[in-house]
């Protein structure tokens, strides 16, 4: 109890010391203003919790969702950037929109089946597996047009890195994020050679990603790679999302 108490009491410390000093945030458009009561419950868990068991939480947070949204926007090009938004409706439901300038993309799937378009194109029919879709642990197949991990659920992906000892989660600030309070995790790795093997040397990528999760629900609020160079966005948890396969100007895509 002794223990527990002096545990308590430097985490109070901490949070105090954290509220006065200067702090740094990857997300764009986060606050610092979260108020003294989340600021010092937050600290006090700190005492208690790692990286890993708060990603660990969030992805049995995201495991227990039937629906939700993730809106991507890639900016390692030169012009506007290219924008995905996924739908999800576990178990199998989902439908993926795109945009990059003039151009527009679609890609629904249900089931064992997958459509996707570009601009007034026919869709092109194909088939689905369950790994496409992002519920459970897994998280999902990206969406075709991507060129990085859009359509992809993050969460998933960095708490299996930590969970195997392939990355390292360290704690950042507390932060307001599209009105709620979310504890900020950066979660570092080194990019592994051309052969496969990951070196630590400084010939290695160090890679890494910041990952936002309430302070309330665990859900993730927010993931950044890098500096900011691809921003995904998690919204409308457990909100209705009604997505149905098309019906018409279908065609069977080319294997």
């Amino acid at each position: 109890m002794k223990k527990e108490i002096a545990l308590i009491g430097t985490a109070l410390a901490l949070a105090l010391m954290t509220a006065c000093g200067s702090q740094e945030s990857a997300f764009p458009n986060a606050s610092f203003d979260v108020g003294s009561g989340p600021r010092v419950w937050a600290a006090v868990r700190a005492a208690f919790v790692s990286g890993k068991s708060e990603l660990q939480s969030a992805v049995t947070a995201k495991n227990a969702a039937h629906s939700w949204r993730m809106k991507t926007e890639m900016r390692l090009h030169p012009g506007e950037p290219l924008v995905t938004t996924a739908e999800v409706s576990c178990p199998d439901h989902e439908r993926m929109t795109g945009k990059l300038g003039q151009s527009h993309y679609e890609a629904i799937r249900v089931g064992g089946e997958a459509f996707v378009k570009a601009n007034e194109e026919s869709w092109q029919k194909s088939t689905a597996t369950p790994d496409f879709y992002p519920c459970g642990d897994s998280p999902g197949m990206r969406a075709p047009w991507a060129i990085m991990n859009e359509g992809r659920d993050l969460t998933s992906i960095l708490s299996k890195l930590v969970d195997a000892g392939n990355a390292v989660a360290v704690r950042g600030p507390l932060v307001r994020l599209d009105g709620g309070v979310c504890q900020e995790w950066t979660v570092q790795f080194r990019h592994p050679d051309k052969n496969g093997a990951d070196k630590k040397s400084p010939a290695d990528r160090k890679m890494s990603y910041s990952i936002c999760l309430d302070t309330g629900t665990h859900l993730p609020r927010q993931v950044v790679m890098g500096t900011g160079g691809v921003v995904t966005t998690y919204y409308d948890w457990n909100a209705p999302i009604n997505i149905q396969a098309p019906t018409e100007n279908i065609e069977v895509a080319k294997q």
